[in-house]
């Protein structure tokens, strides 16, 4: 929900999210996914990918993410579960806008956003 926020009000910039869901769609159970993060019909409108996606020209950082099971997702699985997101940037010449990261590098990010 935090991504379709940032999507919808433009005044949020430059825009982060830490251990956010990585994709919505899963196979298996969702007993240990916080609330929070279940939103009913939300394939309807796109994965997580796609939401990510409509902050774009604006700065976004992505620092890890959580399996729909509630698992740490490894890297590799965040930048697959980003390829859409990671191919809009360029479209809009956002080059560098975006950081997909592991979560231990998002207070140095930060910091570098604000200097």
């Amino acid at each position: 929900m935090a991504l379709l926020a940032g999507a919808l009000d433009g005044r949020v910039a430059p825009f982060a999210v830490s251990g956010g869901i990585v994709s919505f769609v899963c196979a298996g159970d969702l007993e240990k996914l916080p609330m929070g993060m279940i939103t009913p019909n939300i394939l309807d409108v796109g994965d997580a990918s796609h939401l990510a996606g409509l902050l774009a020209p604006r700065r976004l950082l992505v620092a890890g993410g959580v399996e729909p099971n509630g698992a740490v997702a490894s890297e590799g699985r965040l930048q697959r579960c980003f390829a859409f997101t990671r191919a809009v940037y360029p479209v809009l010449k956002a080059h560098g806008h975006l950081t997909l990261a592991q979560p231990a590098y998002l207070l140095l990010l930060l910091r570098e956003w604000m200097d």
